[in-house]
Parts: C-alpha cells; sequence; structure tokens
C-alpha cells in the first residue's frame, strides 16, 4: 500500500502547473539578469512566492506579473500568453528587445498592459484588440514601427493610452473615436501623419490630448470643441494650419493650451477670452496675424502667455494688465507698434518680459518698476526712444537686462548700480550720452557689460575694474577719453572679450591688465584710439587669445619678443602705429596664425 502511494505522488511532484511553465520559458529567454531578480524563480520555490508574481488565492494562478525596472534584458517569450488569468502585466523600464508577441492577445482578462521604457520593435499586433478588459495600455519609449493598428479602436474600456516616444506612422486612425472612456490620449514623438480625425470629438472624457512633435497636418477640428472635459491640448511641432477653431472656447475646463510651432494663420479669435482656468497659452512660432485681442485681459488664471514669432500687428492690449498672476509675457518678433502700456506695471508676479523684436514706439514706462520680481527684461531691437528711466534701479531682482538696439538718449541712470543681482547688461546700439556711471561697479555679479554703439563720453570709471565676475566688456564706438583705468587690470581672470575700440582713449596701455587675461581667449581690441607708448611685455600672457588688433593709435617702440607666446593667435593687427625695428622671426612660429597686419609702421624684414 505505502508503495502504491508513493508511485501516485511522483507524477504529481514532477508536472509542473501551466502556469509554472509559462514563467519559466518566459525566464529562459531573459538572456541578462545582472540583479537576480529571478534567481528564485525555480522548482524548489513555490511559484507564488516568486519575485514580482501574484497569484489569485483561490486558483493559484497568476493574475500580476510586475517586473518594473530589473534591468532584465531579452525577448518578451511568447508563453506569457498562456498566463489566461493574468489581469496586470508590468514589465516596464527594462532593456527588453524583439517584437510584442502577437500571443498576448490570449490575455483577454488583461486589465494593465506596462511595457514602456524598453528597446522593443515592429508593429503593435492587431491582437491587442482582444483586449476587451484593458484599462491602461503604455507602450511608450520603445522602438515600435508602423502604423497604430485601426483594431485599437475595439479597447472601448480603455481609459488611458500611451504610445509617446516611438517611430509610429501613418494616420491617427479614425477608429479612436471609439474609445467613448479614455481619459488620457498621448501619442506624441513620433512620425504620424495626416489630419486629427473628426472623430476625436467623441472622446468627450478626455482629459488630456498629448499629439505634439509629430508630421500631422491639416487644420484642427472644429470638433476639439466638443472635449468639454479636456485639460490639456498639446499639438505642438506638427504641420497643422488653417485657423484656431472658435469652438476651443468651448473647452472651459482648460489648464493647457499648446498650439505652438505649426503653420496657423489668420487672427488670434476673441473667443479664446473665454478659456478662464487656462494658466499655461503657447501659440507661438506660427504664422498668426492680426492683433492680440482685449478678451485676453479675461484669462485671469493666465501664469504663462507665449505668442513670439508670429506677425501679431497692433499694440499690446492695455486689459493684459488685469493677468495679475501672469510669470512670463513673451511678445518678441512679431509686428506689434504702439507704446508699452503703462498697465504692464500691474504685473506684479512677472518673471519674464520679453517684447525684443517688434515696431514698439514711444518710452519705456517708469511703472516697470512696480514689476519688482523680473528677473529678464528684453525691450531691444524696437523703436524706444526718451531716457533709460531711473525707476528702473527698482528691478532689484533683474538678471537680465535688454535695451539694445532702440533710439534710447540721455544719460544712463546712476540707478543702475542699483541692479546687484545683474548678470547681462545690453544698452548698445541706442543714442545714449554723458558718463558710463561710476556705480556701475556695485554690479559685482555681471558678466557681459555691452554698451557699444553709443555716444557715450568721459573717462572708463576706475570702478570698472571691480567687476570681478566680468566676462565681456564691450565699450567700443562710442567717444570715451582719457586713460585705460589700471584698474581693469584687476578684473576677472575669466575676462574673454574685451573691446574699447574706435574711442577717443589715450595714454599708456597698462601691463596689469594684459598680465591679468591669461584666460581671455575670443579677442582684444583697442584699435583706433589715440594710445601711445610701447606695447607692454605682458602682452605674451595672452595665450589663449585669438584676435588681438591694436591698429590706429600712436604706438612706438619694439614688437616685443613675448608675442611669440601667444600661440593661439589667428588674427594679430599692428597695422597704423609707429613700431619700428625687425620683424620678429618668431611669428612665424606661430603654427595658428592666418592674418598678420603690419603695414604702416617703421618695420623691417619679413615674417619667415
Amino acid at each position: 500500500m505505502l508503495i502504491f502511494l508513493f508511485s501516485l505522488s511522483t507524477p504529481l511532484q514532477s508536472s509542473a502547473p501551466p502556469d509554472h511553465q509559462s514563467l519559466l520559458t518566459f525566464k529562459a529567454a531573459i538572456i541578462s539578469d545582472p540583479n537576480n531578480s529571478l534567481a528564485n524563480w525555480n522548482t524548489t520555490i513555490p511559484m507564488c512566492n516568486w519575485t514580482g508574481v501574484t497569484c489569485s488565492p483561490n486558483s493559484q494562478q497568476v493574475v500580476k506579473l510586475n517586473l518594473r525596472a530589473m534591468d532584465l534584458q531579452g525577448v518578451i517569450s511568447p508563453a506569457l500568453g498562456n498566463l489566461t488569468a493574468l489581469v496586470a502585466l508590468y514589465l516596464p523600464f527594462n532593456e527588453l528587445h524583439g517584437s510584442i508577441p502577437a500571443e498576448l492577445g490570449k490575455l483577454t482578462r488583461l486589465v494593465n498592459l506596462i511595457l514602456i521604457g524598453n528597446y522593443l520593435t515592429g508593429t503593435i499586433p492587431p491582437s491587442i484588440s482582444n483586449f476587451s478588459a484593458l484599462d491602461q495600455l503604455d507602450l511608450s519609449k520603445n522602438n515600435l514601427h508602423g502604423p497604430i493598428p485601426p483594431e485599437i479602436g475595439m479597447l472601448t474600456r480603455v481609459r488611458f493610452l500611451y504610445l509617446y516616444a516611438n517611430q509610429l506612422s501613418g494616420s491617427i486612425p479614425s477608429s479612436i473615436g471609439n474609445l467613448s472612456n479614455l481619459v488620457v490620449l498621448q501619442l506624441l514623438a513620433n512620425n504620424l501623419t495626416g489630419p486629427i480625425p473628426r472623430e476625436i470629438g467623441n472622446l468627450n472624457r478626455l482629459k488630456q490630448l498629448k499629439l505634439f512633435y509629430n508630421d500631422l497636418s491639416g487644420t484642427i477640428p472644429p470638433e476639439i470643441g466638443n472635449l468639454t472635459a479636456l485639460i490639456d491640448l498639446i499639438l505642438v511641432g506638427n504641420y497643422l494650419t488653417g485657423t484656431i477653431p472658435p469652438s476651443i472656447a468651448n473647452v472651459s475646463s482648460l489648464d493647457q493650451l499648446d498650439l505652438s510651432e505649426n503653420n496657423l494663420h489668420g487672427p488670434i479669435p476673441p473667443e479664446i477670452g473665454m478659456l478662464t482656468r487656462v494658466r499655461f497659452l503657447y501659440l507661438y512660432a506660427n504664422q498668426l496675424s492680426g492683433s492680440i485681442p482685449s478678451s485676453i485681459g479675461n484669462l485671469s488664471n493666465l501664469v504663462v502667455l507665449l505668442l513670439e514669432a508670429n506677425k501679431l500687428t497692433g499694440p499690446i492690449p492695455r486689459e493684459i494688465g488685469n493677468l495679475k498672476r501672469l510669470e512670463q509675457l513673451e511678445l518678441f518678433y512679431n509686428d506689434l507698434s504702439g507704446t508699452i502700456p503703462p498697465e504692464i506695471g500691474n504685473l506684479t508676479a512677472l518673471i519674464d518680459l520679453i517684447l525684443v523684436g517688434n515696431y514698439l514706439t514711444g518710452t519705456i514706462p517708469p511703472s516697470i518698476a512696480n514689476v519688482s520680481s523680473l528677473d529678464q527684461l528684453d525691450l531691444s531691437e524696437n523703436n524706444l526712444h526718451g531716457p533709460i528711466p531711473p525707476e528702473i534701479g527698482m528691478l532689484t531682482r533683474v538678471q537680465f537686462l535688454y535695451l539694445y538696439g532702440n533710439q534710447l538718449s540721455g544719460s544712463i541712470p546712476s540707478s543702475i548700480g542699483n541692479l546687484s543681482n545683474l548678470v547681462v547688461l545690453q544698452l548698445l546700439a541706442n543714442n545714449l550720452t554723458g558718463p558710463i556711471p561710476r556705480e556701475i561697479g556695485n554690479l559685482n555679479r555681471l558678466k557681459q557689460l555691452e554698451l557699444f554703439e553709443n555716444n557715450l563720453t568721459g573717462n572708463i570709471p576706475f570702478e570698472v575694474g571691480m567687476l570681478i565676475n566680468l566676462q565681456t566688456l564691450n565699450l567700443w564706438g562710442n567717444k570715451l577719453s582719457g586713460s585705460i583705468p589700471v584698474s581693469l587690470g584687476k578684473l576677472s581672470p575669466n575676462l574673454e572679450l574685451v573691446d574699447l575700440s574706435h574711442n577717443n582713449l589715450s595714454g599708456y596701455i597698462p601691463g596689469e591688465l594684459m598680465a591679468n587675461l591669461k584666460n581671455l581667449d575670443f579677442y582684444l581690441n583697442l584699435s583706433s584710439n589715440f594710445l601711445q607708448g610701447p606695447l607692454p611685455e605682458e602682452i605674451g600672457k595672452l595665450v589663449k587669445a585669438k584676435a588681438i588688433d591694436i591698429s590706429s593709435n600712436k604706438l612706438h617702440g619694439m614688437i616685443p619678443t613675448t608675442l611669440a607666446h601667444c600661440v593661439s593667435l589667428e588674427r594679430l593687427n599692428l597695422s597704423h602705429n609707429a613700431f619700428e625695428g625687425p620683424i620678429l622671426d618668431t611669428l612665424g612660429m606661430l603654427q595658428n596664425l592666418k592674418f598678420v597686419y603690419l603695414s604702416f609702421n617703421f618695420l623691417s624684414g619679413e615674417i619667415s
């Protein structure tokens, strides 16, 4: 009797249950398991205790397989299709390759299929249409190609559909409109073409529609206005044409609307002012024309408004001053005209105000001083005139101040010295007069000081030498006089560019300045002044400089032999001075030197 019982028990131990065997077959297809995540997948440990495996307490069948981020390498075995009780399959963020096996279509109870972040190739198998219970499908961040199969429209229970960051091509199937329970649809960063199907308007539970960075064309369907639950509509970076449909005003739940980087034309519809919940509005880099509608002032929750790089005309509406929560206002590179409305001073939360490249006229409104939160102010390349208001000194948080390319006049206000956080100051190409204020020396975080092409007079203040972080000093094309202050020798060793050319500077070139320019890796330009005396020996310290121009001065004496140490030099101009003596043979040893100008001196010999 004992022998008979033993013989009956033997086959029970040796025959593994189907799920057990299917998982071992899956494991066999894994060629690398660096973390030994599947080490306990063996016959000595019960299957339901294996890493990542969850079983039904009743049937002991596998209902969940979760092997998230375990660095597994290999392919997905078709044997997983035999796990007929499986409800959730999570294999994200591994290094799985090969195709998605069609056999997975046998998993008719599947609710969650998550394969994001692998190296899967091939097409999406039409057999996914069998997943009639599916709630979430995520095949994103793989290398899948081919079309989205129209069978996807049979997943009528799916709420979350993520196919982004693959190489999917072809059009979005109209059957997508059958997914009436869809909450999130993310197809971004593929190669999808063709129009956005009108049937997308059937998805009245949709909260996120992200189709950006594809090659979609055609118009934005007016049916988009049916998506009354939508929170995020992001279509940036396609080839969409036509106008912005006024029906978009029906999507009153929108928080983010991004139609940028397309070929949309026509006006911004005034109905956009009905999107009173929107916080982020991006319409930049299209061909939008007409004026900015005054209804934009109704968007009281707006945090970011980016309308740059269009063909917008007319004035900036005064109603923009109603947007008290606005942090970014970027209207640059349009054809806007008129004055900067004083109501801009109401935007007390504003961090970035960028209006560069328009046809704005009038003066800089003193009310801008109220926007004390500003980090970046760019009013460049307009037709602004009048003085820089002294109130600008109240913008104590500003780091980047660009006013170049206008017709600003008057002196630089001394209050500029209050801007202790300033990193870049560009006032070039205006009609500014008077001296450089000494208070500029207070800007000890300043890296770029560009005041060139103005009518500034007086000396270069000693205090400029206190700008210990300066990388660019560009003062050319003014009427500055006096000597180069010795204090410039104390400037940052990170100085990359010094241009004091085309002024009325006189006196000697301070050796201390040259000695401290050892890291200058762009150029030194002191040309077209009235500098005199010898060229200091310390010029040999400019070992990284690519160009030195000291032409059109009154320098004399020998060319210092230390110039041969400037091994990075590509261009040297010492012409139109009074240098004498032989031309240095060692100049011919500077292997990077391409252009040398020594004419109109009293030199003899030639470069060997």
